[in-house]
């Protein structure tokens, strides 16, 4: 969280990315420390419990919702994501292994992320 605000990456504007919700995922302290060793921001963790995860993916069934896996830092150049129903059914069947589905690419003219489909 920043203040008040979920974070996440930030996506490339246009319509194929305007229906996605991207957050950053940690699956322990010590990769949120080394996030956190990397910034300038004074994020502060907040779990993603499962009520919340619930809650997004009812709220709009057309927007896809992406979990950025155990991110260096903000500025990586390639970011792995997974899909937050497939968080949450890991978190509800206390699966420690989450696949990464989605690519995120850095463009540094746009300052952005791309997302793409990973190959299966």
């Amino acid at each position: 969280m920043d203040e008040h605000e979920r974070v996440g990456p930030r996506l490339e504007e246009g319509t194929s990315h305007s229906s996605r919700q991207v957050l950053y995922g940690f699956s322990d302290s010590d990769a949120y420390e080394r996030f956190r060793s990397h910034s300038t921001n004074d994020y502060r963790p907040y779990p993603l419990v499962k009520g919340y995860l619930r809650e997004q993916l009812q709220s709009d069934s057309e927007r896809i919702g992406l979990i950025v896996l155990d991110a260096v830092s903000a500025r990586d150049e390639q970011l792995n994501a997974a899909a937050m129903d497939n968080v949450l059914q890991a978190l509800e069947a206390s699966d420690a292994k989450v696949g990464s589905r989605y690519r995120l690419t850095y463009d540094a003219a746009t300052l952005a992320y791309q997302v793409s489909e990973r190959e299966k």
